[in-house]
């Protein structure tokens, strides 16, 4: 921008279709009560994008200064990166309901296809209703650094470097894989983190043999990991009270 302010922008986006194809059918009475909701043919959809922007400040020959900031966001459709591919049980068994868990399309093999459903947030309040029920990962990332360094003299310098970091990701998804009725297993988890440093130190550059470094760093750091509870029902609750 001048002879003593430089700036540089970088992004990056990435759109992936997603490699599992979901063939779910909620399509019985039980699934519709429990608030089954069919899903995107495409599971495991992902879409990032990342920001970053740098500035350089160098007012004199002994002080300079470097701001960068970077922004990210990611979204996945389809939290669980993953699919059922042994049913000891059979797929038409009756033990505590299982075979109500199952969709209609459920071959328990490892292929392309799997078999998950969406839950109804009016049934499962703690899900993200922006969603629509749809099992997702949502994650904001914001972090950055400020470095500055002064040379007390040619042969010494001062150094300061603050950083911060900033992420919070909301997930939403099926615990029990469940491919037709809503299992009441549905995992409601909000994650933060926040940290702040700063690192101030003391170098020399010396000709000699000898030289040294001195200084000191602080953190100050904080992180949550909730598990909310979408229902006030127990997952055997439901098992039951499908089975019946």
């Amino acid at each position: 921008l001048s002879d003593t302010v430089g700036i540089r922008l970088a992004g990056q986006y990435n759109d992936f279709g997603g490699f599992f194809k979901n063939t779910a059918t909620p399509n019985t009475p039980t699934a519709i009560a429990f608030g089954a909701l069919p899903l995107p043919k495409r599971f495991g959809e992902t879409k990032s994008l990342m920001f970053r922007g740098t500035l350089v400040w160098k007012p004199t020959s002994n002080f300079s200064a470097r701001l960068k900031v970077n922004l990210t966001r990611d979204k996945q459709l389809g939290a669980q990166a993953g699919q059922m591919i042994f049913c000891p049980e059979g797929l038409n068994s009756s033990f505590l309901g299982f075979n109500a868990f199952l969709s209609l399309n459920e071959d328990c093999k490892a292929d392309r296809n799997v078999n998950i459903v969406g839950m109804n947030p009016a049934i499962f309040p703690a899900m993200n209703p922006q969603r629509g029920g749809l099992p997702a990962v949502f994650t904001r990332q914001k972090f950055g650094t400020l470095e500055m360094n002064y040379d007390v003299s040619p042969a010494v310098t001062i150094t300061s470097v603050t950083g911060y970091y900033w992420m919070k990701t909301d997930v939403d998804f099926n615990c029990s894989y469940s491919g037709q009725g809503a299992s009441g297993c549905m995992t409601t988890k909000r994650l933060k983190r926040s940290d702040l440093t700063q690192e101030l130190r003391v170098a020399s550059d010396f000709s000699g043999p000898f030289n040294f470094t001195l200084g000191g760093f602080y953190q100050d750091g904080e992180i949550t990991n909730d598990l909310l509870d979408p229902t006030p029902d127990t997952v055997l609750d439901h098992m039951l009270r499908l089975g019946n």
